[in-house]
């Protein structure tokens, strides 16, 4: 996915296992963005090129995986427009859209959804057809999905005729 992030380019990314090592492969990169995120991880890798820019939202923080939630985050989402909108899900579907199981980290990526241009999602194979408890958009809203090489041929193609290109990775590249 970091082929399709350029230099310039403003960027919200929510917390999750594939958007930290984004971050890390951005990092790695020397790419310079301008970064929202609900993710103390995220904005620290991010930060370490001093080229970049990087807002850490507000918000109530989870005590699992840290990310920051709640009102004080969506608020604080809503200041900005960026041009691509790059997160994690619980789950994707053709028919149901994308989905998350936590309430408030659905109102956050509803949030990012809202202020981004171009909309990318980061999401293992085993997430497709998987519909979790609160939804955050259609499928139409989507981009584009970066997924692993067990997606077969016949989900790429049913995503394609919905517009959505998904992109499969090598076997075992990471960025």
């Amino acid at each position: 996915a970091v082929e399709y992030i350029h230099s310039g380019d403003a960027i919200v990314m929510n917390n999750g296992t594939a958007t930290l090592e984004l971050a890390r492969c951005l990092l790695e990169s020397g790419k310079q963005v301008t970064v929202a995120t609900n993710s103390p991880d995220i904005a620290t890798i991010l930060n370490m090129n001093k080229e970049n820019s990087v807002y850490l939202t507000a918000g109530y923080m989870r005590k699992h995986n840290k990310s920051l939630v709640g009102s004080m985050c969506s608020d604080c989402l809503s200041n900005f427009k960026v041009d691509k909108t790059i997160i994690c899900v619980d789950g994707i579907s053709i028919e149901e859209g994308v989905t998350e199981y936590n309430p408030e980290e659905a109102a956050v990526l509803r949030k990012m959804v809202e202020i981004g241009h171009t909309c990318m999602l980061l999401c293992e194979y085993g997430r497709f057809n998987e519909v979790a408890f609160n939804k955050i958009c259609e499928a139409g809203k989507i981009q584009y999905v970066f997924t692993d090489w067990n997606v077969p041929a016949k989900e790429v193609k049913a995503w394609g005729e919905v517009r959505v290109k998904v992109i499969a990775a090598p076997e075992r590249e990471i960025c």
